[in-house]
């Protein structure tokens, strides 16, 4: 099981990705396991902070919000597409929408999605997207 209290965030002073627990003192920071039983901490930038969702994709990687997927479901009864994962509070769980026709897709194993970019590092696979 993926821990879905794992973060990732943007380092401020290399924009290098980390992925680790969140903290939030003066600023944003993200603790990474140093491999010695403690932690080393760095502060990220905020905009770039997302939540794991507790899912990998079908290839084995951890899907964060912010992530950009491809959905490609086996039926043809089911509408494929591409989306940006977010939280919908409304229904209290995660999902993807499609910024073109607005379709929410939820509910589905993560061995039907593929990530391909996210939002920060991305942008243009969705131009004005949330």
């Amino acid at each position: 099981m993926v821990d879905k209290y794992t973060f990732r965030g943007k380092q401020k002073y290399d924009g290098l990705w980390l992925v680790g627990d969140l903290c939030r003192r003066d600023g944003i920071y993200i603790f990474t396991p140093d491999g010695l039983d403690s932690y080393d901490h760095y502060e990220v930038d905020p905009a770039t902070v997302g939540q794991s969702t507790g899912m990998v994709d079908k290839h084995g990687v951890l899907v964060f919000e912010g992530d950009i997927v491809k959905f490609v479901h086996p039926s043809p009864d089911v509408l494929n597409g591409t989306g940006i994962v977010i939280w919908n509070g409304d229904e209290l769980g995660w999902e993807f929408r499609d910024p073109g026709s607005l379709e929410w897709y939820n509910g589905y194993s993560g061995d039907l999605y593929d990530i391909i970019g996210n939002i920060h590092d991305n942008p243009e696979l969705f131009g004005d997207a949330p």
